[in-house]
């Protein structure tokens, strides 16, 4: 879930990544939002294979690899540019399309902090920005929305798409092939649409270094510099590494267990103690499908969900809402706290120094509290291969392509 400075980040973090993290949920997602995260085609689900559409892996990635040279990538601060560009103007025709709608997830502040990837390219940065959840859109809205993202997000090379729909959500990706990253879109059952976007690593632009949370604060800005919460390096990463070695960390599958079980320990103190609320975003299947993360760690996997966005909530209730976060994920390591608020809205993420990921939190426009985490790379449990897109569907069985993403990061 990317928040606020994050992801502003999210969303990513979508993005669960960084400065959607750094700045959501979503994720996001994220992000956070957030995001969540990618998901991939179950045994019903429609996916890209066959339909036409794509040549890409069926697995999209956060941080999906362009095919140019790095040095001749769009840059970083272009494509943040283009993006929100593109997807304010995707809002717009919606809500003339289909009414106006409010808008809420929605990462516009054109400073927001970006990520570094120096782990993909020296000197890369990456930008994630969750891009707007709007209500009240019925399942027959989807291929127009969906034509209208394609149409404004192709002029900047993202044309690839991956369907991740199923009978219940529908979904997509849209990559940009060549520069890399990608645009998220979905309508979910609960007839929310929501977009978030991913850069991808991209190069700075000659002569301007991106500012990254890890610069000092300029005069003015919110940061989470000088609130004497963390000790971790102040730029989430979607990936963040811990500091355990790979194979002594605990498994992906554990803490997929340990976190859905905590955040929905939240949501239940949070209805207790605030008035039971209707949850959307949120992913419950324990089956959910999970990425790899060979690239980080061989046999890695890892895990992105988003835990619930529900409405009415002021910033006055921010502090116990976090308290109540913090007490549930601490038992699992995650202790580590990056406040990433802005003049909008009030977002930590909540790290684990020692096995990787983060939990994001946030409350969004004095309104909306939402969660995600994002476990970073894990290793798999001692005999037991996690399931991704990429393996076969077990017949029958649910899988997260039920559950496409938006990110919020």
């Amino acid at each position: 879930m990317h928040s606020g400075s994050w992801h502003r980040l999210l969303l990513e973090r979508l993005t669960d990544m960084g400065a959607v993290a750094r700045a959501v949920a979503a994720a996001a997602a994220c992000w956070a939002l957030c995001a969540c995260g990618p998901v991939g085609p179950g045994s019903n689900s429609p996916t890209s294979a066959g339909k036409g559409e794509s040549s890409v892996e069926q697995t999209p990635s956060s941080d999906y690899e362009g095919r140019k040279p790095f040095g001749e990538r769009v840059d970083v601060i272009t494509a943040r540019s283009q993006l929100m560009g593109a997807l304010a103007r995707v809002r717009s025709r919606v809500d003339a399309e289909f009414g106006a709608r409010q808008w809420t997830w929605l990462d516009e502040d054109p400073n927001k902090l970006y990520d570094p990837c120096d782990d993909l390219h020296e000197g890369g940065y990456l930008d994630h920005s969750r891009q707007g959840i709007a209500p009240g859109f019925s399942k027959d809205a989807w291929p127009r929305m969906l034509a209208i993202v394609k149409e404004e997000v192709a002029p900047f090379g993202f044309t690839e798409v991956i369907d991740v729909s199923d009978g219940r959500d529908h979904g997509a990706y849209i990559h940009n092939t060549q520069d890399g990253g990608y645009v998220d879109a979905s309508l979910t059952r609960e007839n929310y649409f929501g977009m978030r976007y991913t850069t991808g690593c991209r190069p700075a632009p000659p002569g301007r270094k991106p500012r990254t949370a890890a610069d000092p604060p300029e005069p003015g800005s919110p940061t989470s510099a000088g609130k004497g919460e963390s000790s971790v390096e102040q730029t989430p990463s979607p990936y963040y590494e811990g500091r355990k070695p790979f194979g002594e960390r605990v498994d992906v599958i554990t803490a997929r267990s340990q976190l859905m079980g905590a955040l929905a320990r939240v949501r239940s103190r949070v209805d207790a103690e605030f008035g039971a609320r209707q949850w959307t975003w949120l992913d419950e299947d324990p089956n959910k499908l999970y990425d790899p993360c060979d690239d980080i760690h061989e046999g890695g996997y890892l895990d992105r969900v988003r835990q619930g966005i529900a409405s009415g909530f002021s910033n006055d209730a921010w502090p116990r809402l976090l308290a109540i976060v913090k007490e549930e994920v601490a038992p699992f390591g995650f202790t580590e706290v990056i406040d990433v608020s802005n003049d909008n809205s009030r977002a930590v993420y909540i790290y684990n120094t020692q096995d990787g990921g983060y939990v994001g939190a946030s409350v969004e426009d004095n309104d909306s509290f939402g969660m995600d985490y994002m476990t970073g790379c894990r290793p798999a449990p001692p005999g037991r291969k996690p399931r991704t897109a990429a393996d076969p569907s077990e017949s029958g069985s649910p899988t997260s392509a039920a559950s496409p993403s938006t990110g919020i990061g």
